[in-house]
């Protein structure tokens, strides 16, 4: 299905101004109103909705904080940058990921890569196995569960989550079409971890619903690995995006060392890389790399 998404990056977009005045209104009438002057803006209707949900849920805060009436309309660009507009969770939160995993964290798509990549002392791996049957997608999982059981790097298994419960792997990632059939809450239960893919404003906040360990964000350059429905992020969109989540960012698309430390000044915490470890001729190499341009990275900047 081909999503009609924002072509214009975030910060870009709430700071064009309309000749509107913002009305005094109840919450409901706001946010139709709202909701309108987002679309006029150049946003689909998912995240024109929930930008406009994000606003008076911020205004309400606001008010209630300040005692001040809410700012103009428009508001400044960074007004939305906060968790505080995203609506509460009911889901039980899962187990947070260590910060240190956070880094370089190669997707392979098979368990000869992985083996190749688990002695190097990476943070964590992810298996993605796409475009194999569902029997052959469940087995690739179990070895794959049981190779890494040697070793500390943290194996995140994508989309078999029944194969990643069943076989104790430490964590299991999900794209957005993934939730609605995955068993989270026994996900959670059991202590695995969960990462959430995210590509718009709308799907982050549907992911910080899920309370998960990391949300993942992309593309955030063009990519030879995925074909795009949608523009990437660019590193302003990522920035935006990376402000509004509650946990830990991992940014995806296009990212190689080059552009690794504009990246994690975006407000990363990990980088998702597939063709940056793919016929790689020294792999040990490139992770010390970019481990080295991890731990370079000031306190607090991802």
């Amino acid at each position: 299905m081909t999503r009609d998404r924002q072509r214009t990056c975030y910060p870009v977009a709430l700071a064009q101004r309309h000749p509107v005045t913002l009305p005094p209104t109840a919450p409901a009438t706001l946010h139709t109103y709202l909701q309108t002057d987002f679309e006029q803006r150049g946003f689909d209707a998912d995240d024109a909705r929930v930008l406009a949900e994000m606003y008076v849920r911020q205004s309400s805060w606001f008010t209630k904080e300040s005692g001040q009436p809410v700012p103009s309309w428009p508001p400044p660009a960074d007004y939305l940058d906060s968790p505080r507009g995203l609506p509460v969770t009911t889901h039980p939160a899962f187990p947070p990921e260590d910060r240190a995993a956070f880094g370089l964290y190669p997707i392979v798509a098979d368990c000869m890569e992985l083996e190749r990549l688990l002695p190097l002392g990476l943070g964590m791996i992810q298996l993605r196995a796409k475009g194999r049957s569902r029997s052959d997608q469940d087995a690739l999982a179990v070895d794959a569960i049981r190779l890494a059981h040697a070793y500390p790097t943290k194996l995140y298994i994508n989309d078999a989550w029944e194969v990643a419960l069943r076989h104790g792997a430490h964590g299991v990632h999900l794209g957005q079409d993934d939730l609605d059939q995955a068993d989270t809450v026994a996900l959670q239960r059991h202590g695995l971890r969960l990462g959430i893919s995210t590509h718009s404003v709308a799907e982050l906040v549907r992911a910080s619903q899920y309370a998960p360990s990391y949300i993942a964000m992309g593309t955030v350059f063009p990519t030879r690995s995925k074909q795009l429905d949608y523009a990437p992020l660019g590193l302003a969109g990522l920035r935006f995006l990376a402000r509004l989540s509650p946990v830990p960012v991992v940014a995806i698309g296009g990212i190689h060392l080059a552009q690794a430390q504009a990246v994690y000044a975006a407000g990363a915490a990990g980088i998702a890389a597939i063709s940056e470890m793919q016929d790689c001729p020294n792999p040990a190499e490139r992770v010390r790399q970019w481990a080295r341009l991890a731990t370079s990275q000031p306190a607090g900047s991802n």
